[in-house]
This record gives structure tokens, sequence and C-alpha cells, in this order.
């Protein structure tokens, strides 16, 4: 009989894959709470067939996702508003300078064809 004592970490640990209704019901239960209460997750883990360890700490990877993906948004969101602000600082300027060079050119003059 193999010592489980002696086991690496690393051999014990394997992947859950839950099912579409394990994630449709853990989905639900965030959207109406990001922090679970003791007894939600006790309720969860029974009607899921799942263990309270991995409800917790399938709440704590849902949270670490909706922090990333907050940041990115807000990431995109930020370069947006500074594009739009640059765009409205150029635009003036280059109006400017189109009207600079019309008047340049209205002082030329104008060459003789005849």
């Amino acid at each position: 009989m193999e010592n489980l004592a002696s086991k690496t970490r690393t051999k014990d640990k394997y992947r859950v894959v839950y099912t579409d209704h394990q994630r449709v019901e853990l989905e639900k239960e965030f959207y109406y709470s990001r922090y679970i209460t003791i007894r939600r997750k006790a309720e969860l883990a029974a009607n899921l067939g799942l263990s309270e360890r991995q409800i917790k700490i399938w709440f704590q990877n849902r949270r670490a996702k909706e922090r990333k993906q907050v940041k990115k948004r807000d990431e995109v969101n930020h370069k947006h508003n500074s594009l739009d602000m640059n765009l409205g600082q150029l635009l003036p300027q280059q109006h400017l300078q189109e009207n600079q060079r019309l008047q340049d050119e209205a002082m030329l003059p104008v060459p003789n064809l005849i």
C-alpha cells in the first residue's frame, strides 16, 4: 500500500469540471451575492453534490475573474476617453492650421497666366 504522506501536493491536485447545471446555479448565487454565507454554502454543496470547499473556492475564483474583467473594462474606457479628449484637442488645432494655410494662400500673388 502506498504511503499517502509521501505524495507531493502536485500529484494530489486535479481540476474540477463543473456541470452546466452546477455552473448555472453557482452563477445565479453569485449574481445574488458575491459573498456566500456559511448556511447557503452548505445548502448549495448539498444540492449540487459539491464540497463546501469547492463552493468556497469557486466563489473566490469568480470574484477574481470579476475583478479582472472590471479592470480590463476600466482600462478600455480610460483609453477610449483619452482618445476622445485627444481628438477634441487636435481637431481645433488642425482647424486653426488649415485656416492659417488658407490665409497664407490668399496673400500669395496670383501667377499671371496671360
